[in-house]
């Protein structure tokens, strides 16, 4: 996963469960999404940050380790 978005998420207190019902994504793609299995698209970054209700920069945001 990659480490800023892991930590926002657990800092806003969700689950990928509690984000994929926001972004409007079945659970197990935003999990293969999240765990590098596939990409996200740019749609569904944003649609993560303004979930997660940040002014991050997208490419800080979903930086991987």
């Amino acid at each position: 996963m990659y480490s800023t978005l892991k930590a926002e998420v657990a800092r806003k207190g969700l689950s990928v469960k509690s984000l994929s019902a926001v972004c409007n994504v079945p659970q197990s793609t935003l999990y293969d999404k999240l765990h590098g299995k596939s990409d996200l698209t740019l749609g569904q970054a944003i649609s993560i940050r303004k979930a997660l209700g940040i002014e991050m920069d997208l490419e800080e945001l979903f930086a991987k380790e």
